[in-house]
């Protein structure tokens, strides 16, 4: 038995029932130990909750670094485009960690309200600022409508967020096909 286990069931229970409602007693059955077991590796359900937080955010900022060096030196349409795929395929291939945030972000437990926002915040900066540059690029080399280079952010993360929130919700590999011809359209409002 080790931490690992633990946290391995706990976000699968923490993604399907949420905070509030996952027990340690729930955490210890599907580990296969006696409760008091856990508090070898964790003192509260709390502190392997945040460890969990943590961790997934390291893993997505991450992917998303990575992908931001992936993608530069390419053309502005290709760097965006890229990064939408990037951005929305850890929502893929990280189901139970998507499952988590949606639910955190959503209906964040209340006693974590405030710091749960402070975390998604400094993870949305980051992601600001690298996606500001390579807009403002695009706009600088006459690629993209001079427009203020806040709102083109905040829209094309909206965009994400968006395309993101349907990944989570439909199964079907249809909702992925959908992609090519949702940012043809944003692009065709987005170019010069």
């Amino acid at each position: 038995m080790t931490a690992t286990e633990i946290k391995k069931v706990a976000l699968s229970l923490f993604a399907e029932k949420g905070y509030e409602e996952t027990t340690l007693g729930e955490i210890a059955r599907e580990v296969g130990i006696k409760t008091p077991s856990i508090y070898a590796h964790f003192a509260s359900k709390e502190e392997i909750f945040w460890c969990l937080v943590e961790e997934q955010t390291a893993l997505y900022v991450q992917h998303l670094e990575a992908s931001f060096a992936h993608v530069e030196g390419a053309d502005i349409e290709t760097q965006l485009y890229s990064l939408l795929r990037e951005m929305t395929s850890f929502v893929v291939q990280n189901s139970e960690t998507a499952s988590l945030y949606k639910r955190i972000w959503m209906h964040p437990p209340l006693q974590f309200k405030d710091r749960i926002r402070r975390v998604v915040t400094e993870v949305d900066r980051m992601i600001c600022s690298r996606l500001a540059a390579i807009l403002a690029q695009g706009v600088e080399q006459n690629i993209i409508r001079d427009q203020n280079l806040e709102e083109l952010t905040q829209t094309y993360l909206c965009l994400v967020d968006g395309y993101t929130f349907g990944l989570m919700f439909y199964d079907d590999d249809s909702y992925t096909q959908k992609l090519d011809g949702i940012w043809r359209v944003f692009w065709q409002g987005l170019k010069r």
